[in-house]
């Protein structure tokens, strides 16, 4: 990568007290190519908060940590975030994994969750036969 800087002026370009780097892509392991593994992948709705009981993130044969490699995310049905002690409610969820770049990983990957409906008996399903 070419990079040339230069003390004069340009037009319309300002300059904040932030800090900024260049990295190179290839310094970083993309997540966008990583497994995620949901478990259980469903459940079924029972009026408390419903999450999955793991979440393994994985490139090739190494498993990532959370918080260390990435960041999880959950959200409803209408893509606003919500936390995994308030998923309640009957519907699929998107859990979203994005890399942490300060510790080397870049790029996202998505999984889902789903809480399904309650099934409940009908007279259709019930057969009665008399006590003997």
């Amino acid at each position: 990568m070419n990079l040339k800087l230069t003390d004069k002026p340009y037009k319309g370009l300002t300059f904040r007290s932030e800090r900024y780097r260049i990295v190179d892509p290839a310094d970083y392991t993309d997540l966008s190519s990583a497994t995620v593994k949901v478990t259980p992948s469903s459940k079924y709705y029972t009026g408390e908060a419903l999450a999955p009981d793991s979440v393994t993130v994985s490139v090739g044969n190494t498993v990532l940590a959370k918080d260390s490699a990435y960041t999880l995310v959950y959200k409803d049905a209408s893509g606003n975030t919500i936390d995994p002690n308030n998923m309640k409610e009957v519907g699929q969820y998107t859990l979203q994994i994005d890399g942490i770049t300060d510790n080397g990983f870049c790029g996202e990957q998505t999984a889902t969750f789903t809480i399904k409906p309650v099934k409940t008996l009908s007279d259709d399903n019930i057969a009665v036969s008399p006590y003997k």
